[in-house]
């Protein structure tokens, strides 16, 4: 069901991808959790802790996400970007 139309599905979008996706937006309110989960420390190195909330605990669960797809690269400037040529999005070919 959740393959595209032209591989002969439904184009349905998977439920616990989109919802993995949702959580990894809610990263950006980690700085609540900060004092409690990783106070000396980053989002990205933070561990589940003692008797982790569930609110954490799909925190980290949409970090897994986030880390599967962040890729170290400098921009500097700009200068040397082509939008178009390099790949953003990991497994994903442009238009």
């Amino acid at each position: 069901m959740c393959k595209t139309k032209l591989n002969g599905g439904l184009g349905f979008k998977s439920v616990v991808h989109f919802n993995q996706a949702l959580v990894a937006c809610e990263v950006d309110l980690a700085h609540f959790f900060k004092g409690r989960y990783f106070p000396q420390s980053e989002i990205l190195l933070a561990r589940p802790g003692h008797t982790p909330s569930l609110i954490w605990r799909s925190i980290l669960w949409g970090r897994y996400l986030l880390l599967k797809g962040l890729q170290k690269k400098k921009i500097g400037s700009g200068s040397d970007i082509c939008c178009f040529d390099h790949p953003w999005i990991p497994n994903k070919t442009c238009f």
